[in-house]
């Protein structure tokens, strides 16, 4: 796809392969200027950029959306609903998790903190999305103040049963673009946790501006990774029920003439199993059904423009998942 175009592939996680920040270093040169939106990019990133450019001569400057100016058909933010998780499904309320967080907050010596991680933002609220392919986050952002909380995002997306059982723990659903505005309206005298790693430099710098910060690794990521036993009983009830839409499916296979089915058939059908399962939140990722020579290739997808039909000899790779309310 490269081909005849001014640009060049530069490979990562590959042996000895150089990282863009150390790339970068060593190519510009003193008085050149490095243009990023700090909407975009993390702020633990640019301070690496800074201190591996700056002692170079080379500027490292927040600007804005170069890319937003030019790209007119650009798609909107997705509007998918917001909904609500049971705690039948998680096993600790949002009001829990927020006492848990405060608590968390008091010992750093802050009142408030921002989170920008959208898997963070659903754990905390236990509310799901579908803003992504295949995780069931929504575009946010939230402020969790001692007696308060909220969360910023598109307008429309928060049914009001939604909104109306979040405010009995005086947690708010406000626009996305308000998140700025938010902050101006906070006292300046209070202290913010913030966790640079996930943070983008734009809130960032509206943040540290304004607020004395104290910094840390964010306790959520690491809370949410400890799962409590109704979170570990969901997940065996999500294998169970996993484990019957694969068998439905290869009965169903075993009793079909598979030379009239292609890998897109195989999809669809396999899809449609893991769908029927109660509390199905559909497929967990996208699947990848390779027949013959087609599974030799990393990361293959078939598509209605290249597929391959199936004989009764030869391998059909499947790498396929499904995800629940529960797990």
């Amino acid at each position: 796809e490269l081909g005849n175009t001014e640009y060049v592939l530069h490979k990562l996680r590959v042996p000895d392969a150089v990282d863009y920040p150390e790339w970068l270093a060593q190519t510009m040169k003193e008085g050149e200027k490095l243009a990023f939106d700090g909407y975009c990019m993390p702020t633990s990133i640019i301070r690496k950029l800074k201190s591996l450019l700056e002692p170079k001569g080379v500027k490292v400057v927040n600007t804005v959306d170069l890319l937003g100016e030019l790209w007119l058909d650009r798609p909107e933010m997705p509007s998918a609903p917001i909904m609500s998780l049971d705690v039948k499904y998680t096993g600790s309320s949002a009001a829990e998790k927020l006492e848990r967080l405060r608590s968390y907050m008091q010992e750093k010596g802050a009142t408030y903190t921002l989170l920008s991680s959208l898997d963070e933002i659903a754990w905390l609220f236990n509310l799901r999305g579908g803003d992504i392919n295949f995780t069931p986050v929504f575009i946010s952002y939230a402020i969790v103040g001692m007696d308060e909380a909220s969360i910023f995002v598109k307008p429309g997306k928060v049914p009001a049963e939604v909104a109306e059982l979040l405010a009995k723990d005086n947690i708010s659903f406000k626009g996305y673009h308000q998140v700025t505005l938010a902050l101006d309206e906070i006292d300046e005298s209070n202290t913010f946790m913030i966790d640079a790693g996930t943070l983008n430099y734009g809130i960032y710098e509206k943040v540290s501006g304004r607020f004395k910060t104290v910094e840390c690794k964010s306790p959520l990521i690491l809370w949410k990774g400890i799962k409590n036993p109704t979170e570990i009983q969901g997940f065996k009830d999500a294998c169970r029920k996993d484990g019957v839409a694969l068998t439905k499916f290869y009965y169903w296979l075993s009793k079909q003439d598979v030379s009239q089915l292609s890998e897109l058939d195989i999809e669809k059908v396999l899809g449609d199993f893991r769908k029927a399962q109660p509390e199905s939140m559909g497929d967990g990722f996208r699947y990848i059904c390779a027949y013959g020579e087609n599974a030799a290739l990393p990361h293959y997808f078939a598509t209605e423009e290249n597929y391959s039909m199936l004989k009764p000899e030869g391998l059909l790779l499947m790498d396929t998942g499904g995800q629940y309310l529960h797990g």
